[in-house]
């Protein structure tokens, strides 16, 4: 969804960031929904290391999510000062 919104805005992600998005779809439903895996307990298929892994792509995720928001907020304040 971060992925599919960013390109209707003409936002290409770093790879490192497009990665770590797409690994982090990969724990949503999963995690989120306990009972949604057939074949295991989500608590019995991810550990520690999953855990630490998934913590440092959201890391990165977030440091997309904090420049955007920079950007933004240029943005309006730019667009503010132009008005005023």
């Amino acid at each position: 969804m971060l992925l599919a919104a960013l390109a209707e805005l003409g936002v290409v992600p770093p790879e490192d960031v497009r990665a770590a998005v797409l690994a982090l779809d990969a724990y949503y439903i999963p995690t989120r929904y306990p009972d949604a895996l057939d074949f295991a307990d989500a608590a019995q298929t991810y550990g520690g290391a999953e855990a630490r892994a998934a913590v440092q792509r959201a890391d990165t995720r977030d440091r997309l999510g904090r420049s955007c928001a920079r950007y933004r907020c240029r943005r309006l304040i730019t667009h503010a000062e132009n008005r005023g």
